[in-house]
């Protein structure tokens, strides 16, 4: 059909796109509570995102307090988990590098870890690449292992990594570095 004012075609109401354009706008349509259907529509679903989104960040941060997850801290509060301590009388740079390797075999590396985690990985590999001599224990073939694990880091994340007793947790190069030379260097005072 077409408009017998313009010669346009005409939509389902029976007017064409100019007698639209020169109709007067209609108001939203008011609903019981004195809203419009805009309105209600959004009022429920803006509580329902607000609703969704308070859980999940309540669920985060339950997770974090219980040292899991990607909020979790490094170091779990309460647990056993030692910082690397302070350097010893002797320092490892005044071993020569023999000294310094025949020390480093007698120091005992433990590294908790699975096959998927990135961060055992990325450890593995440079405990490798450093040559420093380690175990390793995958904790999801292991179950001796995964106790282990967590009586030295009740959270349970990995990578967990012994030195001589003291407990680091994640794969932080210098910290690990660090508390190796410790080790070392307390181990070539026995020598």
């Amino acid at each position: 059909m077409r408009c017998a004012r313009h010669g346009l075609a005409t939509g389902h109401d029976g007017q064409c796109v100019l007698c639209r354009r020169e109709a007067p706008r209609q108001q939203p349509v008011p609903t019981a509570l004195g809203g419009t259907a805009a309105a209600t529509w959004l009022g429920p679903n803006l509580l329902l995102a607000v609703m969704v989104t308070l859980a999940t960040a309540g669920f985060l941060v339950s997770r974090a307090a219980a040292g899991l997850g990607p909020l979790a801290p490094a170091t779990p509060p309460g647990s056993d988990v030692e910082a690397a301590e302070p350097e010893t009388e002797n320092s490892v740079a005044d071993l020569r590098e023999d000294e310094y390797r025949a020390a480093l075999k007698l120091v005992e590396i433990n590294v908790y870890y699975a096959p998927w985690c990135p961060a055992c990985k990325a450890a593995r590999a440079w405990l490798r690449a450093e040559q420093i001599p380690y175990r390793g224990f995958d904790v999801q073939q292991d179950p001796s292992a995964a106790r282990r694990l967590r009586e030295l880091n009740p959270a349970g994340s990995i990578p967990t990594i012994e030195i001589d007793g003291k407990v680091a947790v994640g794969f932080d190069q210098r910290r690990l570095q660090k508390m190796i030379d410790t080790a070392v260097a307390r181990q070539a005072e026995n020598l």
